[in-house]
């Protein structure tokens, strides 16, 4: 079903006021992009590495490159992983408490 503007206008509003009280976290979501772009280039500049090592031929440091390229974003991911830990419990205790608002709520009118 589509929104009307004043649904859409009312939604804007609450967005910006939990932005404002802190209730909505930025940070998760920059650290999302700048996963995404370290990956990136830790896989090319590993690759990079690689290749010209192996232009010198020289085998600890293809096999550094390569680490680098294949371990460097899953050791990346799980230090993200220790960083969003506390965020991922705070959505879940939000979560939380939302349905047991929401279960109080459907208590009272069933008493009334």
């Amino acid at each position: 079903m589509a929104m009307s503007n004043l649904e859409r206008r009312q939604r804007n509003i609450k967005i910006l006021k939990d932005f404002f009280a802190f209730k909505i976290n930025i940070f998760p979501i920059i650290v999302k992009i700048l996963f995404a772009l370290v990956t990136i280039g830790l896989f090319i500049g590993g690759m990079m590495m690689s290749l010209n090592a192996a232009q010198d031929k020289n085998t600890n440091l293809i096999l550094l490159g390569l680490g680098i390229a294949f371990l460097g974003p899953i050791l990346l991911h799980i230090a993200i992983e220790w960083m969003l830990l506390l965020y991922s419990i705070l959505d879940m205790l939000r979560e939380i408490r939302n349905n047991i608002f929401e279960i109080r709520d459907a208590l009272k009118t069933d008493k009334e």
